[in-house]
């Protein structure tokens, strides 16, 4: 949300620092945090789910 925020904030800094025409929609906003938390997810899960295991079990199937 933070990122969001920023991003706009930013965006609007330029529209009026530089005057170019900058657009931020809602729907691009989603797709970006959707795929920011997926990937968030995806390497945190194994990450949560390799960390409780015992190492010597972890080894054994090396």
């Amino acid at each position: 949300m933070l990122g969001i925020s920023l991003g706009y904030v930013l965006s609007e800094g330029v529209t009026r620092l530089f005057g170019w025409s900058t657009a931020t929609s809602a729907g691009a906003s989603l797709v970006a945090f959707s795929c920011s938390a997926v990937i968030i997810f995806f390497g945190w899960y194994p990450a949560t789910k390799a960390a409780a295991t015992e190492p010597i079990d972890a080894l054994r199937f090396e």
